[in-house]
């Protein structure tokens, strides 16, 4: 089915208009702003509404809300999803989202396209987390959203923080090993983690769709690949008009150094504060071969993708200690592996068969 061009060329303008400021002060080597506000506050949901009320009620699955506090007190939302149809038997999987996204990515489509309602109709115990400052997320314990500390973090926090309390939450509940799925960013946290053997114990296996560690290639100031091909008008406007969260500033200034160091490392403060936190002028970087070679990996990448670039993602899979599953969609674009019409043959089955195996 043809793509809807014009819907997508929006979305790529009111990304840009909101990354102005941004790109800017890196090129200038100003200070950031500290937010960036990608939705704009008529679009922004409510708490009070729930993504479980929302968008998975409506469809007659069983759906739970949990917020869970991370050690540096912000108050994440979590959802877990279950299926009418089949008992959630296979144990739990968590699924965690990319950036300028929350977990309402994942049920954007009906049942039948969207990868939650697949595998919990599959008997799998569904979770969606929301990293801080999403729209089904709750703020912070002290800090209000004006507040430069509400937005004082990168990918280094959502890694050591956010995933960190939403996968011990989910498995506090449980008692099981978690099936992991990771998309965009939500790649990236899960290999930082991984890469210092932190939350190791609690995954049974790990599938990254648009994996990133890497950017050097990436070709979109705006991380977003090329024109995603796989949507129709329907899905691209309910996109438009729903999916968008706020970033921080921070966390898109760690993406531009990485592009500029062609490293996968920590935040870089300058030499001064780096010593300070890190003993060392320059920023650490995540070792991807200190992820445990038992660690059952599947990445799936696609070709138009100008944030998961080939080349990055080649370079990845060639540092990792162990060969992982890999599959390579030569016509799929970022937005694809979340929204795209065939994604569920191209991309989900694979993760079914994956977790089965």
């Amino acid at each position: 089915m043809a793509a809807d061009f014009s819907l997508c060329r929006q979305l790529r303008q009111q990304i840009l208009l909101r990354f102005l400021p941004l790109i800017v002060a890196v090129v200038l080597q100003q200070r950031e702003p500290v937010a960036l506000a990608v939705a704009p506050p008529a679009q922004r949901i409510e708490r009070s509404d729930g993504l479980c009320r929302q968008l998975v009620h409506p469809y007659s699955y069983d759906c739970q809300e949990y917020m869970v506090t991370t050690e540096d007190s912000f108050l994440l939302g979590v959802q877990r999803i279950k299926s009418p149809k089949s008992p959630a038997s296979r144990g739990p999987v968590f699924l965690y989202h990319g950036v300028l996204i929350g977990g309402d990515i994942w049920v954007l489509n009906p049942p039948s396209e969207s990868l939650p309602y697949i595998l919990a109709d599959a008997g799998y115990d569904v979770w969606l987390g929301n990293t801080r400052t999403t729209s089904f997320s709750y703020g912070h314990v002290s800090y209000r959203r004006s507040d430069q500390g509400f937005w004082d973090w990168s990918m280094d926090e959502l890694s050591r923080y956010d995933l960190s309390a939403m996968i011990k939450h989910t498995y506090a509940v449980t008692g099981r090993q978690i099936k992991f799925i990771g998309y965009s960013e939500g790649t990236q946290a899960a290999f930082a983690a991984f890469s210092q053997g932190q939350l190791v114990e609690y995954i049974e296996k790990a599938v990254m769709l648009a994996p990133i560690a890497y950017l050097h290639h990436f070709t979109s100031p705006i991380g977003l690949a090329g024109i995603a091909i796989q949507l129709d008008k329907v899905e691209s406007t309910r996109f438009l008009n729903f999916a968008l969260n706020d970033t921080s500033a921070k966390n898109m200034k760690h993406f531009a150094q990485q592009y500029r160091t062609q490293t996968f490392c920590k935040f870089d403060y300058g030499a001064t504060e780096n010593f300070r936190r890190y003993r060392s002028k320059s920023p650490p970087s995540y070792d991807l071969t200190g992820i445990p070679s038992q660690l059952p990996l599947l990445l799936i990448n696609g070709g138009r993708d100008a944030l998961s670039d080939p080349t990055d993602v080649d370079r990845l899979i060639a540092e990792l200690p162990s060969r992982p599953q890999h599959v390579f969609i030569p016509d799929y674009a970022h937005f694809d592996f979340v929204l795209g019409l065939n994604a569920k043959d191209k991309v989900y089955g694979r993760v079914l068969s994956f977790f089965a195996g």
